[in-house]
């Protein structure tokens, strides 16, 4: 009785998967890939003059929002105790990233790091290669979340977007990334 039991298991798991083989079914649609509210620019090449006249308009009173040497495709952006020049044009971002998750270094440093999709590995590749020296901010929300100065040309999946020893805000800053408004 037992070898029938056992046979007829088997039997209708083969006949399972051979129907299961036989149906046609719906092709395996695609999900368009959410966009990750993080884009990169490049820094304003006149950066550092910039910083010095905007302290210069602050300290006679002057406002950030009525800086008069602003360039029309630059925006200025808080960043740390300062402020930053920023590129309008965004040099990648969006669907260039696939995937958003937490890490941490060699160091024991808290990481956001970022997966790219290949359309943004290969802009990554171009851009940081065109750009060697110069600074690019990552921006989140209105919000310079990273401005490091590119060293070499980056043929990698992952890049770091954020980082700090400090569990907790490195967290809190992923959290707000991923809050939709």
């Amino acid at each position: 009785m037992r070898n029938g039991v056992n046979f007829l298991r088997h039997f209708a798991a083969a006949a399972l998967l051979m129907l299961l083989a036989s149906c046609s079914p719906e092709p395996v649609k695609r999900v368009k890939p959410v966009p990750v509210p993080i884009s990169f620019h490049l820094l304003s090449p006149e950066n550092s003059v910039l910083e010095e006249k905007l302290a210069e308009h602050l300290r006679n009173g002057g406002k950030v929002e009525s800086f008069p040497e602003l360039p029309p495709d630059v925006r200025i952006y808080p960043y740390d105790s300062s402020y930053v020049f920023v590129e309008d044009q965004v040099q990648m971002g969006g669907t260039d990233i696939s995937d958003l998750h937490i890490g941490k270094d060699s160091f024991a440093n808290f990481q956001i790091q970022a997966t790219l999709s290949p359309a943004g590995r290969e802009k990554l590749l171009r851009f940081t290669g065109q750009n060697i020296g110069r600074r690019v901010a990552a921006i989140s929300k209105n919000k310079v979340l990273f401005a490091p100065s590119i060293q070499q040309e980056t043929d990698s999946d992952n890049i770091i977007i954020y980082c700090t020893p400090d569990e907790n805000n490195v967290k809190a800053v992923y959290n707000e990334i991923l809050t939709v408004d």
